[in-house]
């Protein structure tokens, strides 16, 4: 009778071992963050808007120059580049051009997406905007507001950005740079 109660006890101890290890392997795990997310995160915060994220990402903040080089002197402003990055198994290498807002960034093995500086030209304003935020770790991404680093006018100006050239004009016209603040 003893011999029955311990084999009906091991029978359930190895019932219950493997019910715990096969349910662990039978759950779905997460699925991985894909190259497509880096998109919607570009429009989001090209529009101005917010974006919950599927996947926690990673905030980096580079911080660079950018100058506004007149026939006076140059005029230098403390921006950054924001790469916002999360892990995609096998992603492609892209880099953005600097010349725009937000663009899609990938190494291989992350993707995101990464600012530069955007210049809009009405013929009477030059408009140049950057990105700018906290290093960190992020589930939300809003655009939290847009603040005037300069407003000036110029007869002609060269216009710089982490040390390559982005734009230049000749002819009367107001600058405005914008630094756009990203929030998580």
């Amino acid at each position: 009778m003893r011999s029955w109660l311990l084999l009906a006890a091991a029978i359930a101890a190895a019932a219950s071992l493997a019910l715990g290890t096969a349910s662990s392997l039978l759950r779905p795990e997460p699925a991985a963050p894909r190259l497509e997310e880096a998109s919607s995160i570009a429009e989001a915060l090209e529009s101005a808007g917010e974006i919950a994220l599927s996947h926690e990402a990673r905030v980096e903040v580079e911080p660079v120059e950018l100058v506004v080089e007149v026939p006076e002197g140059a005029i230098s402003i403390s921006a950054a580049r924001v790469r916002i990055c999360f892990r995609v198994p096998s992603a492609p290498e892209l880099e953005p051009p600097l010349e725009a807002l937000w663009g899609v960034w990938a190494n291989r093995t992350h993707a995101g997406v990464l600012s530069g500086a955007s210049v809009a030209d009405s013929g009477t304003r030059v408009l140049v905007r950057y990105a700018a935020s906290t290093p960190g770790a992020a589930n939300r991404l809003s655009v939290a507001g847009d603040r005037v680093v300069l407003q000036a006018s110029f007869e002609s100006a060269r216009i710089y950005f982490a040390g390559r050239l982005v734009y230049e004009f000749d002819g009367y016209r107001e600058v405005v740079v914008e630094e756009v603040e990203v929030g998580h």
